[in-house]
């Protein structure tokens, strides 16, 4: 056996690789999904947890674990790394029981994985909670300065316990009464927030008290840890709370007093990036940092939305998993995978970098674009153009890897500059150029729904219906058409909730709060065409909408 393999150096970067290998399954399944989203059940769910639950999960069980064992000063023993892989295992067989179940409707199923993922969970935070009371009894001065980022990792990993539980009950059959639709929309509302802003969030403050100036490469501000986290987590009991109670002014109080916790922590590292020149300016620095300003601009947003609209209030799904949650993902990897090798960083950053403000560019603008636009054709092609500046990260990531192994072996090569933002105005300009004309190209193709002006002869062969949607249901659950007619459907929310109406030729109207309207154009029907509610759980309850072709019709 060879000295290296007798290293716990060595040992602990081994564990570390094949406790990372399920983060690049998930976001391959996500790309994989993403492409074929026509032919996946309830796509927009699995899409959103196969992100959330797959890669963000895996991501923070893994590097909670590794920084924990860093800012502790605490190594775990070998014979311990076993059972932290078989605590990634049991996590990613929930995970994969619940979207198997959620997608064939198979309820005990959803159960089994949502209580398997709880159970994985709340197995971390005891393990964490373990490795504190180790510290607490040695008083270690180093130890106990970071302590409160491993007790943020702590707290959310009961975040996500409770919102595992939380999902469970959301995926069991409810009535239509109003009481039981009015707790389905509290529940879900708790859901979203312990699962987003609680454990995403606080595992995400907790790691940037250390990340953000080791990303920036300068020193870090006095920490003033153990008050931002306080204030986020009195925020988050606040805001579930006023969720499960249905009280909007607690649940949007509870909002702000989250976004003033992370406010706090932006103002420090204000300080941070007017230190760091253009030189330090990189990839990583600019994505993580984006991340944290979607965050807080989400918060603002959904804290007025709540204040408004109560727990009919929508969360900014799209923004918050894009702009905060896979921006900070990639950003933080695009750093720590080279660094953590400890082989030739220089040479992994290089990589992981490349293009960066190409890439920064267009998840950016590409994300802003997707938000702003009621174009169908244009929000497809910005929501693209955003995610291809961060799946552009895996072919990076493999080239990382293999240029820091071959460069270890090659001492007398010099030290690679790491790319950063000087000089890189041609990638932002190439970025824009893209963006605008995409824009220009999306133009002319007309809103979604948007139909050309049609002739007298087309206009007799156009029916014309009215569907509401409400308590589960779509009223009338089916339309006859004529062979051959164009279809419009004049679709309106009469419910307390939002609701959606997606045909499996495309057609789809969009997400719809309460007493909105829209007009779908079904384009020309010669066969049956299928229909449901997007939103989660609402086609298992059997929200679906049928288009039959009239057979007395030519």
């Amino acid at each position: 056996m060879t000295v290296a393999q007798n290293s716990p150096d060595t040992g602990r970067r081994s564990w570390h690789r094949r406790a990372s290998k399920p983060i690049t399954v998930w976001l391959l399944i996500i790309v994989l999904v993403g492409l074929g989203h026509p032919a996946v059940p309830e796509y927009r769910w699995v899409l959103i947890h196969a992100f959330t639950l797959g890669a963000v999960t895996n991501s923070i069980v893994v590097w909670s674990q590794f920084f924990t064992e860093r800012f502790l000063h605490q190594r775990l023993p070998e014979e311990a790394r076993p059972w932290q892989l078989r605590k990634i295992w049991l996590l990613n067989a929930g995970i994969v029981v619940v979207l198997a179940g959620q997608i064939a409707s198979v309820l005990p199923l959803t159960h089994a994985g949502a209580a398997v993922v709880a159970l994985a969970l709340l197995w971390h935070a005891c393990s964490l909670t373990t490795q504190i009371r180790r510290v607490q009894r040695h008083q270690a001065e180093a130890a106990r300065r970071l302590l409160p980022s491993v007790l943020g990792y702590v707290a959310s990993a009961l975040s996500l316990t409770a919102g595992a539980i939380l999902g469970a009950l959301l995926a069991s059959p409810t009535s239509d009464s109003v009481h039981d639709v009015a707790l389905h929309a509290r529940l879900l509302q708790a859901h979203l927030i312990l699962n987003v802003l609680g454990f995403l969030g606080l595992a995400a403050a907790a790691s940037l008290v250390v990340l953000f100036p080791a990303i920036w490469r300068t020193r870090p501000p006095r920490s003033r840890a153990w008050v931002d986290l306080l204030i986020e987590v009195c925020g988050l009991l606040l805001a579930v709370t006023g969720a499960l109670a249905g009280s909007s002014w607690l649940t949007g109080g509870g909002l702000l007093v989250y976004a003033l916790g992370w406010g706090l922590s932006c103002a420090r590292w204000a300080s941070v990036i007017t230190r760091a020149g253009l030189d330090k300016t990189t990839y990583g620095s600019l994505s993580v940092t984006a991340s944290v300003l979607w965050l807080l601009a989400c918060l603002l947003w959904l804290a007025m939305q709540v204040l408004r609209h109560g727990t009919q209030a929508a969360l900014p799904t799209t923004a918050l998993l894009v702009g905060f949650g896979g921006q900070l993902l990639i950003g933080v990897m695009s750093y720590l995978l080279p660094t953590t090798m400890r082989v030739r960083a220089a040479w992994g950053l290089r990589e992981t970098y490349r293009g960066g403000m190409l890439r920064f560019t267009l998840t950016n603008g590409g994300l802003a674009l997707w938000l702003a636009a009621d174009n169908s054709w244009l929000r497809v092609g910005a929501s693209a153009l955003a995610l291809l500046g961060l799946v552009a990260f895996l072919p990076l990531m493999g080239r990382a890897v293999r240029a820091q192994l071959n460069r270890g072996l090659e001492n007398h090569e010099s030290r690679p500059e790491i790319p950063h933002a000087r000089g890189t105005s041609g990638q932002v300009a190439l970025g824009v150029a893209l963006l605008a004309l995409l824009t220009a190209l999306c133009s002319g193709l007309g809103r979604p729904g948007a139909a050309p002006p049609a002739s007298d002869t087309e206009e007799r062969n156009v029916t014309r219906v009215e569907v509401t949607a409400g308590d589960m249901v779509f009223e009338p659950a089916s339309v006859t058409v004529p062979s051959g007619h164009r279809l419009l459907i004049e679709l309106r929310n009469e419910d307390s909730q939002a609701h959606d109406l997606k045909l499996s030729n495309g057609a789809r109207s969009g997400r719809l709060t309460p007493g909105k309207s829209v007009e779908i154009d079904a384009g020309i029907i010669t066969a049956d065409v299928p229909g449901w509610c997007t939103i989660a759980g609402h086609h298992t309850k059997g929200m679906t909408f049928d288009v039959l072709v009239d057979p007395a019709s030519p």
